[in-house]
């Protein structure tokens, strides 16, 4: 039966269609409007004539159309304002169809998504990703200590400290005997403090035995007493 009464329009193109009509007919609307409103100021301006010529009856019945005329006028804008907020509320549905059909294309395609997702594929992929990753790092750790046992630095340390030890032999230098005569720094500071030390005793044990010197001044006869307490304070020290 399509081909009698033609194929069958989409929701789409009848609100494309509803839209085109209302915009039309708020079209009508707007010039009818304008053209009641010019006639409205035609009747002002014959009732001002009729006025002047003193035909009160004329300008009675021009005064009834003129009141018809802005009742119609007052329709028209009410019937212009219905238009535009039917357009809008049809504006308003186009964009919710879009969005709803937009959500059910996102709907669609999660779902083919998550059907094509297998999670116990997903698990062995990532358990074998797992798997040739260690086999990977135990073949690079292998290359490595093959690599390190190749160049052989260890051994090539060790024969230089041979080659070192043979030509100072060749040339008649211990160098480990030279190393053990060097004094110590324990040695050092030892032998330093020793040094210091003594000649202060010295001239200590001078004055105490001798006494003041020639040129000091002093006539003060010495004390033996006074000197073996000396040296027996030098002896507990």
């Amino acid at each position: 039966m399509s081909f009698l009464f033609g194929k069958r329009k989409t929701p789409e193109e009848q609100l494309r269609d509803s839209k085109r009509v209302i915009v039309r007919a708020i079209r009508e609307t707007e010039r009818e409007k304008k053209q009641l409103e010019q006639d409205c100021n035609r009747f002002v301006n014959e009732m001002r004539m009729l006025a002047r010529l003193g035909q009160i009856d004329a300008v009675k019945v021009l005064a009834m159309q003129l009141v018809r005329t802005r009742n119609y006028i007052k329709k028209f804008n009410a019937i212009h304002t219905n238009l535009t907020t039917l357009s809008m509320k049809m504006q308003t549905q186009k964009s919710t169809a879009i969005m709803a059909g937009a959500m059910k294309k996102v709907a669609l395609t999660l779902r083919e998504m998550n059907s094509s997702m297998n999670l116990p594929q997903l698990q062995r992929v990532m358990m074998e990703f797992e798997k040739q990753t260690e086999i990977m790092d135990m073949k690079e750790e292998m290359i490595s200590d093959a690599i390190d046992s190749t160049i052989g630095e260890p051994d090539d340390l060790e024969d230089s400290e041979a080659v070192v030890e043979k030509v100072l032999e060749e040339l008649g230098i211990d160098l480990n005997a030279q190393l053990s005569n060097l004094p110590t720094a324990k040695d050092t500071i030892g032998s330093t403090v020793t040094n210091s030390v003594r000649p202060r005793a010295a001239a200590t044990d001078a004055t105490s035995i001798t006494g003041p010197a020639p040129n000091s001044g002093s006539n003060v006869p010495i004390n033996e007493n006074d000197l073996e307490a000396r040296l027996a304070h030098l002896k507990k020290m």
